[in-house]
């Protein structure tokens, strides 16, 4: 019998080639990259803004983040972000704890109608604890939780004050009438006020939040509802969270990964 002829050095056949291509592939597809960009909208529940603890109407807000993910072991992962946010709040109010007495020896109710917006400019630092399993090399899915710290830095602020009699006497009512055919009509009195305000640097925020979410390889989701927070140093904003709340906070998370 002829010996068979050793394959020369340093060649390979087209089927070694296709196979380590494969290989080199299925390594590639199997990496998550680590590195991304984090959008995020939500919705607020405040529970008081200064002396108006009711009367909370509607609340949103929206951030970007960078994003940085690492799976520590095949069940567990951990993510951090950092970024800014923006959260805008409006508040109406109505207050009837106002008595007066005129001259005239009438007396008199005045109620109070306070409309409040704010929009507030923040720093936020969200650190997710994922805990779940990998349904595919690159996709893991899990339940979380996240501790933020939140650093405000600045809001503007519009309020629009009316008072006005309640229930006024049809004596009172006629005085006033023609009052105000003279020109000199008092009631309804409105005052408008817009405050700009900077945070000190003592000034931080702190959140827990529960979720879900599942990554991907280049995108990814979660949805978190919150469960604690505590107020700044100067109070500023406390937000309903779920054992608090019919309608707690919540936001949505969308992580686009880069490299």
């Amino acid at each position: 019998s002829v010996p068979a002829k050793p394959k020369p050095r340093g060649k390979m056949t087209v089927a070694d080639y296709n196979a380590k291509q494969k290989a080199r592939l299925d390594s590639i597809n199997a990496i998550n990259f680590n590195h991304g960009i984090s959008v995020a909208g939500a919705l607020y529940q405040d529970k008081r803004y200064g002396s108006i603890d009711d009367g909370f109407k509607w609340s949103g807000g929206m951030g970007i983040y960078y994003s940085y993910r690492r799976y520590l072991l095949s069940v567990l992962g951990l993510q951090g972000r950092a970024g800014f946010i923006y959260r805008y709040g409006r508040f109406d109010a109505t207050e009837n704890d106002y008595h007066g007495k005129l001259k005239s020896g009438n007396k008199y109710d005045l109620t109070r109608d306070v409309h409040l917006t704010y929009d507030n400019f923040a720093f936020d630092i969200p650190l997710t604890f994922k805990v779940g399993g990998h349904i595919e090399a690159t996709t893991f899915l899990y339940a979380a939780f996240t501790f933020g710290v939140t650093k405000p830095l600045c809001e503007f602020t519009y309020s629009k004050t009316t008072v006005d009699l309640k229930d006024p006497s049809k004596e009172l009512e006629a005085n006033l009438k023609v009052l105000g055919q003279e020109g000199d009509a008092v009631f309804p009195l409105t005052e408008s006020k817009e405050i700009n305000k900077a945070f000190f640097m003592d000034d931080w925020e702190t959140n827990g939040w529960v979720g879900v979410g599942i990554d991907g390889k280049y995108l990814s989701a979660e949805a978190q509802v919150l469960v604690a927070s505590g107020s700044s140093t100067y109070n500023n904003h406390r937000y309903h969270h779920l054992f608090r709340a019919a309608e707690p906070t919540m936001r949505f998370f969308v992580t686009f990964s880069m490299r």
